[in-house]
Order: C-alpha cells, then sequence, then structure tokens
C-alpha cells in the first residue's frame, strides 16, 4: 500500500529527524531522516523523491521502515554480514590463483570471482561477495586481463610418431604401392553473416542474404583428394551425419571398389567415421587406423 505521509510527529520526533537530517555522519542515513520530515509535512512520495534526487522505491522503504521501526529503522543494518578470512586464507586463495584450478583438480582453465566464492565456502566455510573478492585480489596485486597464447615445442618422439604413418603411407602411395585418399568435411552457410554497426535510431538497416535460416540454409562438402596425382570427389549434402557418410563412400566406390592397389583414407576421428567398417569394405577403400603392410 503506497502512503502518502506520515501521521503527525511529536515536537521531539520532528527535533530529533532534523538533527538527523542534518548532522548524522552517514548520508543515506540524513536522507532518510530528511524524507520521514518532508512526508511529516504534508509532500507525497514523489514529490520527496523528486526533491531529494532518490527513486520512489527508496522513498516508500525509509517511510515503511520507519512506521515499523521507527529511529532504528532509519539506520544502517548488516546483520548475518560474512565473516573475513584470516592472512593464511587469504595466502591460500592468491596461492589458487596463482597455480591455476588444474593444481585442485578442476578441468576449467582460470578461476573467476564466482569459481573462488564456492571454493572459499567449500574450503573455508566463509562466504564472501564477489566484490570483497575482487577486492582482496586486487589487493594482492592481481588483475583481470586476458592471457597470451605460447606455444609449447613438440615432444620429438610424439613429433616423430604423429608423422611415421602419414609419411609411410605417402611413401607407398608415391611408389605406387597404395592409392592414398585424404577426406575432410566442411559446412557452408547460405546466409551472411550479420554483426552491430551504426544506424539512424528508428531505422534497422537491411542486408541482402541468398540464404534463409531454417532448412536448407546450409550445406555439407564430402571431399577426398588424391595427394600424389590431384584427383579430387566430393558431394553436397545436407549434414554431417553417419546415413551420409555412406552416400560419399557409395560415390567413392564407382572409382575405386575395382582398383588394383589397395586404397587407404586418411580421414579423422568424427563421430561420422565411426562403425562403418561394411560400407569402407564394399567401397574398396580402407581407413588408416590399421598398417597398410599388415594387410596385404
Amino acid at each position: 500500500m503506497r502512503r502518502k505521509c506520515l501521521a503527525p510527529l511529536s515536537k521531539e520526533e520532528e527535533a530529533t529527524l532534523e538533527e538527523l537530517s542534518w548532522h548524522h555522519p552517514t548520508v543515506r542515513v540524513r536522507l532518510r531522516a530528511r524524507v520521514v520530515v518532508m512526508s511529516q509535512r504534508g509532500f507525497d512520495q514523489t514529490q520527496i523523491a523528486k526533491a531529494l534526487g532518490k527513486s520512489w522505491r527508496f522513498v516508500h522503504t525509509t517511510l515503511a521502515r520507519y512506521q515499523a521501526q521507527g529511529f532504528l529503522g532509519l539506520i544502517e543494518h548488516h546483520p548475518g554480514a560474512s565473516r573475513k578470512l584470516t592472512p593464511e586464507q587469504e595466502s591460500q586463495v592468491i596461492r589458487w590463483v596463482e597455480e591455476g584450478p588444474q593444481a585442485s583438480h578442476y578441468t576449467f582453465s582460470e578461476w573467476d570471482t564466482r569459481s573462488l566464492q564456492w571454493r572459499i565456502a567449500l574450503v573455508f566455510n566463509v562466504r564472501l561477495s564477489r566484490e570483497a573478492i575482487r577486492r582482496l585480489l586486487r589487493r594482492h596485486g592481481l588483475r583481470w586481463k586476458r592471457p597470451k597464447r605460447t606455444f609449447l615445442p613438440p615432444d620429438p618422439r610424439d613429433y616423430a610418431l604423429t608423422r611415421s604413418e602419414p609419411e609411410r603411407l605417402l611413401e607407398q602411395a608415391k611408389a605406387g604401392e597404395i592409392v592414398l585418399l585424404l577426406q575432410d568435411e566442411a559446412i557452408t552457410t547460405l546466409h551472411s553473416t550479420i554483426q552491430c554497426g551504426w544506424s539512424r535510431q528508428g531505422t534497422q538497416v537491411q542486408i541482402p542474404s541468398t540464404g534463409k535460416r531454417g532448412a536448407g540454409h546450409r550445406c555439407a562438402t564430402f571431399a577426398v583428394v588424391n595427394p600424389v596425382t590431384g584427383q579430387t570427389h566430393y558431394r553436397l549434402l545436407d549434414k554431417i551425419d553417419k546415413t551420409n557418410m555412406r552416400l560419399f563412400l557409395k560415390h567413392l566406390a564407382r572409382f575405386y571398389a575395382a582398383s588394383e592397389a589397395p586404397v587407404w583414407m586418411a580421414l579423422d576421428n568424427h563421430s561420422a567415421h565411426k562403425n562403418l567398417d561394411e560400407d569402407f569394405h564394399n567401397a574398396g577403400i580402407r581407413p588408416t587406423t590399421s598398417n597398410p603392410d599388415a594387410a596385404n
């Protein structure tokens, strides 16, 4: 219920409120006391809010608290404020941030105030606001900024192991022992990418687009290339899945099912490529998951 004004106050109450509105050390308490004084003098809530430059909600809440609690309703109260961290606990939080979440067996890459808030409550049973955590980190010289990516040199053993199989296949393909195909897919969208830009208020810029969201606004290209001869084969289909991969293998069977040399296809670990052994066999193609020398 909206209150236009309070009931008349006694002279003692009015004098106390006047003192609070002029001399209390806290600004918000002075404002609250001024709200009550103006209400007692006949101003409604809208007029008080406009005169003091505050919201109607602030005026309404102040009057409701004064009516319920008297002068105590004007004083700042913070019941149940969270405990502070000890210096040892603060040092532990800083170590968490500097070591990263992986050191505490988490999978995310960086600590933020939300995840630290949860971790602090879990370990220390202390509930801090995110702003308090931000101030703690800044007090210890930490700042929120984008990290710089660094590239680690590859392990020579891993590098050699990774290159050995493709190099062996390529050498066999150059010698004519096998036919090697490199396969992959790509998604092509038929509508333009829309980004923000400047335009006059009330006017929406129209961007011409060849596609329409929904059915038919994108297509998937299945393709292979022979790295030795440069021969390519491709099919345009609606999406990347096992059904369309089977259709592409049937397309390739027209060219390679009767090949005299074994046909090997190098492909990635996409789910659309798995559990298609029968389809690869019918197309006369062998995936590179096994050693070609063992199959010959």
